[in-house]
């Protein structure tokens, strides 16, 4: 895998993070979700199961 493409997962990732953020009504604090995306950003994508 390229890295460029883990960026640009992460990036989209983000997005919908603080797009759901927003249309939720910012249920969350700012400083909540700052280290919510921090955390989603260092976690690595090796942790995800995938269904057969």
């Amino acid at each position: 895998m390229e890295q460029k493409w883990l960026y640009v997962y992460q990036a989209h990732g983000v997005a919908a993070v603080i797009l759901r953020w927003i249309e939720d009504g910012f249920q969350e604090s700012p400083l909540y979700m700052a280290e919510q995306i921090i955390a989603l950003m260092i976690t690595g994508t090796d942790i995800f199961y995938v269904k057969e």
